[in-house]
């Protein structure tokens, strides 16, 4: 529904849906990762960032992504969402999860193990991710205590991962 409000400036029309996990139908030359035709595939709220990437709006006097450069891409100023934006290399829409295909860099993209059910992997594509990375950020695990305020969806993953981490107390 966010994308209907007129701040948004969506380039329409957009299909929406993030935490996807489908069947890889046709993967690049250039892919990274590994990843196979047929392989069971997940995308989490991003679909590509500058990476550090040239492209043809550059000009020379941009300095490298630091967001990028160290790995987190998530805080890159050129992130392109999963669906609403656009591609950096291409200009092309990024479409989500709801389209019939989604398409991104092979950097966004990660295999799902077998034998995990693809129900059980995708929401740990954007609401496990937004609880495990700040608790791994701020070093939860043995010796530690963490605090949990509210136990919906992303509190309850929040107390699987501080658990699983091995924190003292949770």
């Amino acid at each position: 529904m966010h994308y209907l409000l007129p701040q948004r400036q969506a380039p329409y029309p957009v299909v929406v849906g993030h935490e996807i996990v489908g069947v890889a139908v046709r993967v690049g030359s250039q892919a990274e990762g590994g990843i196979k035709v047929g392989d069971i595939v997940g995308v989490g709220a991003q679909s590509d960032a500058c990476l550090n990437r040239n492209f043809e709006d550059d000009n020379n006097e941009r300095p490298k992504c630091n967001e990028c450069a160290s790995g987190e891409e998530n805080y890159c100023t050129r992130m392109a969402p999963t669906y609403g934006s656009k591609f950096l290399s291409t200009g092309d829409k990024t479409q989500g999860g709801y389209a019939r295909y989604h398409r991104c860099p092979s950097h966004f993209v990660i295999r799902i193990p077998e034998g995990v059910a693809p129900e059980y992997a995708a929401p740990l594509l954007c609401g496990g991710v937004t609880v495990y990375s700040p608790l791994k950020q701020f070093g939860a695990g043995p010796g530690k205590k963490v605090g949990i305020v509210g136990v919906g969806g992303l509190g309850h993953f929040a107390v699987l991962f501080a658990r699983a981490l091995g924190a003292d107390e949770v």
